[in-house]
């Protein structure tokens, strides 16, 4: 029983410090969440790795273990496993943030009543002619990646493509250069990134939350872009070059627009992929942009105005995915990948100025969240840099003056886009979301990181009765 509580205790430890190196967990929120949603269709390399990093280990660990407590007189053995597991169990409560998630269960925030600005209640008024959108999602796509001298924190211009974009369009930045918006608590991975840049809300789930299935509401309580271009009359999709139910996001699409889900499952459906086809996450973002183009087209034959979400996914952590025919030209694989997403992201670009339709739609992009690719950040930028997520607005009809120095979140995205599509927001807010084309300063700006961030994590009854329902 020693020999197995020593064991138990390496790899528990040897796990929580792999988790943090390997998906750069953001809170432990981020854990809750994933327990309650389909893992179906992850990338099986996470499990693959964990036998050769943490059990493979762990076992060497052991067998150092077994000679040390051979050398132990019986009665102590017990005691000293006892007490190694402990040690261990409150270490790794502490790394993964348990420790903090049980205390916040316990305090109450008004942060919802005080700032949430419901947009069933708020009026929004679009244009005559409304506009078509396109946002595109680009995985892990941070601003750390522009050049030192851009802003960023790099000295290998890998995503020069997506600078020029920035300089020659609207990008909102929190320094005098290109920069992005801060990820906060409940923002920081794909599904609740997606869900604060367009429902202006963080994504948080109780522990004790029924777990997400096929007709159960995805916080419901919350009105969405996705449900308000709906009420307009758009034609709406979803695509992606994976499995759209992994982390819960074809819940969120199912309740909120009711948009056409175009993923991994759905490419193969139409006979556009063969049945056991299956690269990465599902297939590469050379086939995504193809079919995106298709499925666009599509969209633009019909008599409404549309939208198209794009999510990407060679970047995605920790090794991203390398095409054969890419080059080598930087120090590290991962920077080629992240230059050769930017490369594709730029190529997109290029092919809907050439459509008919381009002058008449708004083309937002903007990093999910930033990278969850701990030790390939850590091995090449400075840890002091401020990590922010990059976002180009192109044929925004709103125009600024103030978009630099600027403090903001993923929920700011929320209004902010409404208002490039031409929208007019009665309050320029929506959700905990500020409009950035107005004059009001951004929940950040007004509270500060520390303060807002404990609010977030802390209990709220509004949200759990109002949004989450």
């Amino acid at each position: 029983m020693a020999f197995f509580l020593g064991w138990l205790a390496f790899i528990i430890t040897l796990s929580t410090l792999w988790a943090f190196d390997y998906f750069g967990l953001s809170c432990f929120e981020q854990i809750v969440f994933h327990l309650k949603v389909p893992l179906e269709g992850a990338n099986p390399a996470f499990i693959k790795d964990w036998f050769r990093i943490c059990l493979f280990k762990s076992l060497i660990g052991l067998m150092i273990y077994a000679l040390i407590l051979d050398q132990i007189d019986r009665s102590y053995r017990m005691v000293i496993a006892l007490s190694i597991l402990t040690v261990c169990l409150i270490y790794c409560a502490f790394k993964i943030g348990l420790i903090r998630y049980l205390t916040d269960q316990f305090r109450n925030s008004d942060l919802y009543e005080q700032e949430y600005s419901d947009p069933n209640k708020i009026k929004i008024a679009f244009p005559a002619k409304k506009r078509n959108i396109i946002h595109i999602f680009a995985e892990s796509m941070e601003a750390t990646y522009f050049l030192k001298e851009d802003g960023g924190n790099s000295s290998e211009n890998i995503i020069a493509p997506l600078a020029k974009l920035a300089k020659e369009n609207i990008s909102f930045s929190n320094g005098d250069l290109l920069g992005g918006g801060n990820v906060l608590k409940g923002t920081g991975y794909t599904t609740a990134g997606i869900a604060s840049q367009h429902g202006g809300i963080p994504l948080f789930v109780p522990l004790f939350y029924p777990s997400f299935k096929k007709g159960r509401s995805f916080y419901h309580g919350a009105k969405t872009l996705e449900d308000i271009l709906k009420d307009e009359g758009y034609a709406q999709e979803f695509i992606i070059g994976s499995k759209a139910k992994f982390g819960g996001r074809e819940f969120y699409f199912d309740d909120h627009g009711n948009a056409k889900i175009f993923d991994l499952d759905q490419a193969k459906k139409e006979g556009l992929l063969d049945k056991d086809y299956h690269v990465f996450w599902g297939y590469e973002d050379a086939k995504l942009f193809a079919f995106a183009q298709e499925e666009i087209t599509k969209l633009s034959q019909g008599d409404k105005p549309w939208s198209a979400t794009i999510l990407t996914v060679d970047t995605h952590h920790p090794y991203g995915y390398l095409d054969s025919d890419v080059p080598h030209l930087y120090s590290d694989r991962l920077s080629d990948i992240i230059a050769m997403s930017a490369e594709r992201i730029a190529g997109f670009i290029e092919w809907a100025k050439s459509q008919s339709w381009y002058d008449d739609t708004l083309i937002v992009i903007s990093g999910d969240h930033t990278s969850m690719a701990a030790e390939y950040i850590h091995k090449h930028y400075d840890r002091q840099y401020e990590r922010t997520f990059i976002n180009i607005f192109i044929n925004s009809t709103a125009k600024s003056e103030h978009f630099k120095n600027r403090r903001f979140a993923s929920f700011d995205m929320y209004p902010t886009i409404l208002s490039a599509l031409g929208a007019q927001i009665e309050s320029g807010r929506l959700g905990l979301g500020t409009d950035l084309f107005s004059d009001r300063k951004t929940l950040l700006e007004r509270q500060g990181m520390d303060r807002l961030q404990k609010e977030l994590t802390k209990r709220s009854k509004y949200y759990e009765k109002k949004i989450l329902q």
